[in-house]
Order: C-alpha cells, then sequence, then structure tokens
C-alpha cells in the first residue's frame, strides 16, 4: 500500500466524491482513481509524479497515454497556490514534494482539462500536437 494514500485521498477528497472514484493503491508508488471505463494513474517516484489517462480496454488491458508533461505545460502559477495546511509536516522532502505536485496536478486538470476527471478525451487533439506526445500503448491492467 502506497505511504501517499491518505493524503491522496485528502487531496482528491471532492473530485472522488463528485465523480464516485474507487480509488485504488498499488504497490508502493502508485494509486489509481477509476471511473467507468478509464482510469487516472499516478506515479510518485523520488523526484517527480507521473501522470497517465488509461482507456480500459478488457478485463485485462488498459491503453495507456502518458500526459504528465503535456498537463505540466498547462500549469499556471495559480495551479501552483496551494494551502500550506494540507502539507503533511514531519515528512521527508521528497514526500513534501511529492504532495505538492499532487496538488499541482489537482488543480491543473480543475481549470484546464476538467475533462478528464469525467473520462473524455477532447484533450486528445491538443496532446498529439504537442512537443510532449507519445505514442498510446497497451499494458496489462493493474486493477
Amino acid at each position: 500500500m502506497s505511504e501517499y494514500l491518505s493524503s491522496f485521498n485528502d487531496i482528491f477528497k471532492t473530485v472522488i466524491d463528485h465523480f464516485d472514484f474507487k480509488v485504488k493503491s498499488v504497490g508502493d508508488d502508485t494509486i489509481i482513481l477509476i471511473g467507468n471505463g478509464y482510469q487516472l494513474e499516478f506515479t510518485m517516484w523520488r523526484e517527480t509524479v507521473e501522470f497517465r489517462f488509461c482507456v480500459v480496454k478488457s478485463n485485462t488491458e488498459v491503453l495507456i497515454y502518458d500526459v504528465g508533461n503535456f498537463i505540466v505545460t498547462y500549469m499556471t502559477n495559480e495551479d501552483r497556490v496551494i494551502d500550506d495546511i494540507i502539507i503533511p509536516k514531519e515528512r521527508s522532502t521528497v514526500y513534501i514534494r511529492n504532495v505538492k505536485s499532487l496538488n499541482y496536478f489537482l488543480n491543473a486538470l480543475k481549470h484546464h482539462f476538467p475533462s478528464m476527471f469525467a473520462g473524455q478525451m477532447n484533450w486528445l487533439d491538443s496532446y498529439e500536437k504537442s512537443e510532449w506526445y507519445s505514442q498510446p500503448r497497451i499494458e496489462k491492467r493493474k486493477v
């Protein structure tokens, strides 16, 4: 179970409730928001948080779009404003940085790509034209 699960649930609570997401922790570093036919996957690394939009293709496979860097290019200073009260105290620098990044992703998605939370793909054309585009790939489903 991810050490980030509690903070993640606090950060994304309104989105989880609004979209009726199921939340699953996979291993020590990945948390997935599961919607109907799609998943939003967050992986916490030492230096960054990775974000992927996943389309469920079958019970065993998902089509993965690595959109994290694409989303970051849309982040504004407003997206990076977070309340210090949500930052955990007495945690490692890596943990605090990743919790801040999760907040930044939440804000950027809410402000620039809210349709991702609903599983819509109206962002795909912009992504395909961006310098961050990479061919989506099929992977085994984690949850």
